[in-house]
């Protein structure tokens, strides 16, 4: 597994800084908000760009190392719990929002950023990131990916998958892939659909191209009661139909 020619191959890509092993460090990844599963890694690493990732899958790969991916951990799946031995990468220092097109409705985005901070960046001029899972204030939209998070709003809007247009990924070789478009459909086979939701089994995201949806005209709350469950559930039904 880990060994110390590893470590400084791993600290010669990413910096001394960023790459922990000590038993306390890597304590606090050894498990996601579940806490049922957990797993200490080697190494916990953290990358800062799409080339530190793809030099440390090339060094994981020739020493047959495995990788599991972690973004902000917030998830309930057990997702980025560590394989033993093995290392973690974890994306949360790659958090910028590397551009925003209102003309087209999308926003190119690296894995760490945090879920809500593109809402509410895109909110004054009239848009927002439609998924909003409940840890939106804390997770991160390529953890999002990797889970196919919904949220509250999903049943009008759709899981993550409805509002990922492309991505890039690392695959385990260090090989760079784009998948998707920039666009509502791309050619070929949905080879994007299958890697939301995968939990980080097939890739690394690096980037993302996500959908922009425009705010609501009003918001409104209401609460109705029923006598019968099947009159709520006919009343659910007739206002999705209504769109």
């Amino acid at each position: 597994m880990v060994h110390s020619a590893l470590i400084e191959k791993l600290r010669a890509a990413v910096g001394e800084d960023y790459v922990h092993t000590a038993h306390e460090a890597m304590r606090a990844y050894d498990h996601d908000a579940l806490m049922i599963y957990k797993g200490l890694p080697g190494a916990v690493v953290l990358p800062e760009s799409a080339e530190e990732i793809c030099r440390v899958m090339e060094i994981c790969h020739e020493e047959r190392v495995p990788v599991i991916a972690r973004g902000a951990g917030t998830c309930l799946s057990g997702g980025p719990t560590p394989a033993p031995g093995g290392v973690l990468l974890v994306t949360t220092r790659m958090n910028r929002i590397l551009e925003v097109d209102y003309e087209n409705l999308l926003a190119r985005v690296q894995p760490g950023v945090i879920n809500i901070h593109l809402s509410e960046m895109t909110r004054p001029r009239g848009f927002h990131y439609a998924p909003d899972p409940s840890s939106e204030m804390a997770c991160t939209i390529g953890g999002n990916a990797a889970e196919n998070a919904g949220g509250a709003h999903c049943l009008k809007y759709g899981m993550t998958t409805n509002h990922i247009l492309g991505m890039t990924v690392v695959l385990s070789s260090g090989e760079v892939v784009r998948l998707g478009s920039d666009g509502e459909e791309a050619p070929g086979f949905d080879l994007r659909g299958i890697f939301i939701g995968s939990e980080g089994t097939f890739a690394l995201t690096t980037e993302l191209t996500v959908r922009l949806t425009p705010n609501p005209e009003g918001v409104r709350t209401m609460l109705t009661t029923f006598a019968e469950v099947g009159d709520a559930c006919r009343t659910v039904s007739d206002v999705i139909a209504a769109g």
